[in-house]
């Protein structure tokens, strides 16, 4: 008989799909979430092809600072599941609520994050740290995306041998399909230049994410005006900072293109496309899936899975958070050899395909449960 696993999610981002959908074949699922806030800027998903999910009820609280899960208790009553897997938040204060109940009926609730808040002055990481420890310190166990989540999650109370590291994926199967239908497509790039009005001749950056201002892409556009060898930039995605950004791309001097929020064989085109990935804040997935399309990438720092997923000048490069010269630095470092570019490109692959990767994560995930049973 399969585990009956509750996963407890704010917002059904919908790049967590297809982990649910892989989990829920190997354990009985049911994903509860609720309505993401505007601000939120995120896509979403409202079902599973393998799986259940539930639509809960989100009451945000303090202009979206906090959040609590009305139905909480009849999602678990309801489902009577083995487990709950919990976002470790303090700012979900259904939270506390959702542990003592678990805790009086012997379910098993364990968290799944990613650690210390990226983004947060230092006080507010001090103050969300504090209070994390009121909340983390009850959990059974730790479900965490990368080492830097573990460290952190030790520091709020959870012993280092209940926190386990499940490493975050993308959809590797998807992109190991496309990846072998298009490498060999010898007009591709061809193509996407034309689509693009881009020139064939220069180095191609991109960029993948939301268009917030945390993602500081405008720093990034800046950051590539002037720049030797000559560097054009895709951006591919949307958000309320998408207006603002095309502004500011139309003062510059080189080729910035806006592409949209793109998924399946479009956006393995544009990844196949590009010569170098570049993510310049926040973000973590988006760097995973570049380099499952083979690209190296560089980064600052972001959500912590850099530290496990970038072996600096191997696969690619991580830069001082905020130094937009030493981005610069690192990007032409990268564009100055174009056969070294192939050898990082073929190791960011190589890292994806043997160690982080959606079967990995799902095995992790579900072996994390099983010792923290």
């Amino acid at each position: 008989m399969k585990q009956k696993v509750l996963i407890s999610q704010r917002v059904p981002a919908f790049f967590r799909k297809p982990f649910f959908e892989y989990l829920a074949k190997e354990v009985d699922l049911v994903v509860t979430s609720g309505e993401p806030i505007e601000k939120d800027s995120i896509k979403t998903f409202n079902c599973l092809s393998n799986g259940q999910f539930v639509k809960t009820e989100i009451i945000y609280c303090f202009g979206g600072k906090f959040w609590f899960d009305k139905n909480w208790k009849k999602n678990i009553e309801t489902h009577r599941p083995d487990v709950v897997v919990l976002t470790p938040t303090p700012r979900m204060l259904s939270n506390y609520l959702v542990v003592k109940y678990c805790k009086k009926h012997s379910i098993r609730v364990v968290g799944w994050g990613m650690g210390k808040m990226p983004g947060m002055r230092r006080f507010q990481a001090l103050v969300h740290q504090l209070l994390a420890k009121t909340l983390v310190k009850k959990l059974d166990g730790m479900i965490c995306y990368s080492t830097a989540a573990r460290d952190y999650y030790v520091t709020t109370g959870m012993p280092k041998e209940k926190c386990k590291i499940a490493y975050n994926s993308t959809d590797t199967l998807e992109s190991e399909i496309l990846f072998n239908k298009l490498r060999y497509e010898k007009e591709l790039r061809e193509r996407i230049n034309n689509q693009y009005g881009l020139d064939s001749e220069t180095f191609k950056v991109l960029f993948v994410g939301r268009l917030t201002r945390s993602k500081q892409v405008d720093a990034l556009i800046s950051a590539l005006e002037c720049f030797e060898p000559k560097v054009e930039l895709i951006v591919v995605g949307d958000g309320v900072h998408l207006n603002a950004l095309k502004e500011l791309s139309s003062l510059m001097s080189y080729k910035v293109v806006f592409t949209g929020h793109k998924i399946g064989e479009e956006l393995a085109e544009l990844f196949l496309a590009s010569d170098v990935f570049v993510l310049p804040s926040l973000g973590g997935l988006a760097i995973h899936q570049a380099m499952s399309f083979g690209l190296p990438v560089i980064v600052s720092v972001g959500d912590g899975t850099e530290r496990d997923l970038i072996d600096e000048g191997v696969n690619g490069f991580v830069f001082r958070e905020k130094d937009w010269s030493h981005l610069k630095e690192c990007i032409n470092v990268a564009l100055m050899d174009k056969e070294q570019l192939k050898v990082m490109g073929r190791n960011s692959l190589l890292k994806v395909t043997r160690d982080v990767n959606i079967n990995n994560m799902v095995c992790l995930f579900i072996g994390a449960l099983t010792e923290n049973d």
